[in-house]
C-alpha cells in the first residue's frame, strides 16, 4: 500500500492558512486588499475583541455574482491572472487566490456580495472549510465578509495569539499602512462598536499627516526623483524627527506596502551624516516601477519583492532622499559624509567650505552638568563657533577622511538589526549592565586606543579629562584635545549623555527626584500597540519624575518633567521608551525598564552633534565626566574618547620609522 497520499482539501487549506493567515491582522490585510482591487472608494473594518471574536470588512466595490462568489472560495481561483505571463506583470494587490479559502477553512466565515447593476446579491456561509449555505439575499452593492472565531478549529494556532489590545494594535498598523498607498479611499476602523479612526479620502499629504501625527506636519520634505525608469516620491522627515525603531518607515512598490532590505539601506544612505546611531527616520516612500521589472510573487504574504535592477532602485531612492533633505542641510546640518574615493584635498575643501552650524536648541544649551549647574551659569551657551572651532588643518583632514573610509560611528545606521529582531539589542543592553569587556575602537590599529582598549589605561586616571589641553571642536561634534600621550578626541554627545545618566540614576536611587511643572503641557500621540503598554508604564514614569496622564484615545499629556531635563524633548523620550518596549515583545522587569527610561532621558537631553560649545562649557563637561563612576563609555556602551599616540602620529607623517 502506498505511503504517500493526497491531502484532502480541508487539511491542505489549513496548511495554506498557516502561511497566509498568521493572526487577525493578516485577515484584515487580505480582505482590504481585495476591496481595493475591486475598485472600492469606501472601506469599513469592524473588529470585535481584537479580531479574536470577529472581523467584518465592508466595501462599495464592484461586487461578485453567485458564480464568482463560489469560485472565490476555491484555492488558486482568481480574476487577476489569465496567463503565466501575467504573473510577471502584476498590477493588483492580490493575485494568488489563496486568502479567502484559507481564512474560510479556519473560521466561521460569511460572504455577502452584490454586483453594482444586479437586482440582488448572494450569501455564502462556511464553517471550517465546509460550505453550509448559499442563498440569494438583498444587499447593498459591494462586498461584506465576516470572519468569526478565527482558528476555532486550530487550537494550537489560537494559543499563539496575543492579548486583545496587542492584536488590535497590529490590525490598526496594517490598516494605516495600507491606507497610505490609497489616499483617495475612505477608511473607517471600529473596535467593539467604537470608531477608532476615520480617514477621509482626498489629499495624499493630509493622509500622511493623519497617519504619522500632527507633530511631523511641518517637518516633512517632499521626495520627487526619477532615474533609470524608476520614480521615487513621498515624504521624508527632518532628521530632528527620528524614532528608536523602524515602525514609522512606510515603503510602497506600485502601491503595495512592502519591506525590502536594499531599499531600507538606500533610505539610510540618504540620511547618512544627518542622524545619530541607533535612530531611524520617519519616511513614506512610493516607488513606481515597471511591473515587468519587479517580482511580487516571492512570499505568500506578498510583503517582499524582487527587483530586476536592484542597483538602479537603490541609487534612485538614495538620491531622492538626499535631494529632499538638501533644504534641511542648508538650514541646520553640516555636510560631513565624504566618499571613500575623495582625495585628502577634497576633504579639506569640504571642511573649509562648511563652517560651524548653530545649535538647533537655540542659543542656550541648558545645563551641561548632571546636577550642579543652573541654566544661568551657561546662558550664553552657543558661543562663537568661528573663534573656537578647529580649522581645516592637515590632521583634521586626515581624521575626517579616515572616518569616512571606516564608517563614521556617529553617523552609522544598523539596517541589519531591523531585520534580525531585537535579540542583538537585548544582548547589547545586557552587556552594558554587566560592564562589557573593553576592545579596540579602531580594529586593533597600533597606536590608536579607545576608552574600551585594554592598552588605553589613561581613562583610569581620576582627573583624565580635566588634565586635557583643549584644542577645539571638529564639526562641532568632537572635542579635540592634547594629552601627554598624544591626540584625544571626545564625542561631546556621548560624554554629556554619560553625565546626565549617572546624575539621573543617583537621584532615582536616593529617591530625591525633583520635577518641574510644564507651563504648557506637552501632548504625545502614540500608536495603538504603544498605547496599551503606555498605561502600564505611567507609574514607572511618575517614579522617575515624569508625570504623564491619558488624554483620550491614543494621546497622553506630559505635565511635569525631571528638573534636570527641562531642556530635553521629553515627549520623544516617552514615545521612544514605549516603542522600544513594544518592539521587545514583552514588558521588561522594573529594574530594566527604569534603566532604559533613564538612558533615553539622558540621550534626548544631552548635547547634540553640530552644536558649538564655549571653552568654559567644555571644561565644565570634562570636570563632570571625571566625577562619573564610568567615564569611558556612554550608557549605550559606545566609547566616549579615542586617542592617537604621539608615536603613531609621527609614524603616519613619516617622521619616524
Amino acid at each position: 500500500m502506498s505511503k504517500i497520499r493526497v491531502l484532502p482539501d480541508i487539511l491542505s487549506n489549513k496548511i495554506a492558512a498557516g502561511e497566509v493567515v498568521e493572526r487577525p491582522a493578516s485577515v484584515v490585510k487580505e480582505l482590504v486588499e481585495n476591496s481595493l482591487d475591486a475598485g472600492s472608494t469606501s472601506i469599513e473594518v469592524a473588529i470585535e475583541r481584537g479580531g479574536l471574536a470577529g472581523i467584518r470588512v465592508s466595501d462599495n466595490g464592484h461586487g461578485m455574482g453567485a458564480d464568482d462568489a463560489m469560485l472565490s472560495l476555491e484555492r488558486y481561483a482568481t480574476s487577476k491572472l489569465l496567463t503565466d505571463a501575467d504573473l510577471f506583470s502584476i498590477r493588483t494587490l492580490g493575485f494568488r487566490g489563496e486568502a479567502l479559502p484559507s481564512m474560510a477553512s479556519v473560521s466561521r466565515f460569511e460572504l455577502v456580495s452584490r454586483e453594482q447593476d444586479a437586482p440582488s446579491g448572494v450569501r455564502i456561509v462556511v464553517e471550517g472549510g465546509r460550505i453550509l449555505d448559499v442563498t440569494e439575499t438583498g444587499a447593498a452593492p459591494g462586498t461584506v465578509i465576516s470572519v468569526k472565531n478565527l482558528f476555532f478549529n486550530v487550537p494550537a494556532r489560537r494559543k499563539f495569539l496575543k492579548t486583545e489590545n496587542t492584536e488590535m494594535g497590529h490590525i490598526a498598523d496594517i490598516l494605516l499602512s495600507v491606507s497610505l498607498g490609497f489616499p483617495d479611499v475612505q477608511f473607517r476602523l471600529l473596535h467593539n462598536g467604537r470608531v477608532l479612526r476615520h480617514l477621509a479620502g482626498g489629499d495624499a499629504f493630509v493622509r500622511a499627516v493623519d497617519v504619522l501625527g500632527k507633530e511631523v506636519e511641518n517637518h516633512l520634505f517632499p521626495v520627487e526623483h526619477r532615474g533609470a525608469g524608476i520614480r521615487v516620491s513621498g515624504w521624508v522627515a527632518s532628521p530632528d524627527i527620528s524614532r528608536s525603531t523602524t515602525q514609522r518607515i512606510y515603503l510602497y512598490v506600485n502601491g503595495r506596502h512592502v519591506r525590502d532590505r536594499s531599499v531600507y539601506k538606500a533610505l539610510f544612505e540618504g540620511y547618512k551624516g544627518r542622524m545619530m546611531t541607533g535612530r531611524y527616520p520617519v519616511a513614506i516612500l512610493f516607488l513606481d516601477v515597471d511591473p515587468d521589472r519587479v517580482d511580487v510573487n516571492v512570499h505568500p504574504t506578498k510583503h517582499e519583492v524582487r527587483f530586476a535592477d536592484g542597483r538602479a532602485v537603490w541609487a534612485a531612492v538614495r538620491d531622492g532622499v538626499a535631494l529632499a533633505l538638501t533644504g534641511e542641510d542648508n538650514r541646520k546640518w553640516q555636510v560631513s559624509s565624504v566618499s571613500r574615493r575623495e582625495s585628502l584635498e577634497e576633504v579639506r575643501n569640504i571642511v573649509a567650505t562648511h563652517g560651524a552650524v548653530s545649535s538647533r536648541h537655540g542659543e542656550g544649551l541648558g545645563p551641561l552638568s548632571g546636577e550642579n549647574v543652573s541654566g544661568n551659569d551657561l546662558k550664553d551657551g552657543a558661543g562663537s563657533a568661528s573663534s573656537f572651532s578647529a580649522e581645516a588643518a592637515p590632521l583634521a583632514g586626515e581624521i575626517v577622511r579616515e572616518s569616512a573610509e571606516s564608517g563614521d560611528p556617529g553617523h552609522a545606521f544598523s539596517p541589519e538589526a531591523m531585520f534580525s529582531g531585537k535579540e542583538e539589542q537585548r544582548e547589547e543592553a545586557g552587556e552594558i549592565r554587566q560592564e562589557r569587556p573593553r576592545f579596540s575602537g579602531q580594529g586593533g590599529s597600533p597606536g590608536v586606543f579607545s576608552a574600551q582598549d585594554p592598552q588605553g589605561r589613561l581613562w583610569e586616571k581620576k582627573e583624565f579629562y580635566s588634565e586635557l589641553k583643549i584644542i577645539g571642536q571638529l564639526h562641532n561634534t568632537y572635542i579635540l584635545c592634547e594629552s601627554d600621550a598624544g591626540l584625544v578626541m571626545v564625542d561631546q554627545h556621548a560624554a554629556h549623555e554619560r553625565v546626565r545618566y549617572e546624575a539621573l540614576r543617583r537621584r532615582h536611587e536616593k529617591g530625591k527626584g525633583l520635577s518641574q511643572q510644564l507651563l504648557i503641557p506637552q501632548v504625545v500621540e502614540l500608536g495603538f500597540r504603544e498605547t496599551d503598554l503606555a498605561w502600564e508604564l505611567l507609574p514607572l514614569m511618575e517614579a522617575l519624575g515624569l508625570y504623564v496622564e491619558p488624554f483620550g484615545g491614543n494621546s497622553f499629556v506630559i505635565k511635569a518633567v525631571p528638573d534636570l531635563l527641562s531642556h530635553g524633548d521629553l515627549g520623544q523620550v516617552f514615545a521612544d521608551t514605549v516603542a522600544e518596549m513594544v518592539a521587545e515583545g514583552h514588558t521588561e522587569s522594573y529594574v530594566e525598564a527604569v534603566d532604559q527610561c533613564l538612558i533615553l532621558m539622558a540621550c534626548h537631553s544631552a548635547i547634540r552633534a553640530n552644536q558649538a560649545l564655549k571653552p568654559e562649557e567644555i571644561r565644565h563637561l570634562f570636570h563632570e565626566l571625571d566625577a562619573c563612576a564610568q567615564p569611558s563609555r556612554c550608557p549605550h556602551g559606545r566609547p566616549i574618547w579615542i586617542q592617537w599616540e604621539k608615536r603613531f602620529l609621527e609614524k603616519s607623517f613619516g617622521r619616524v620609522g
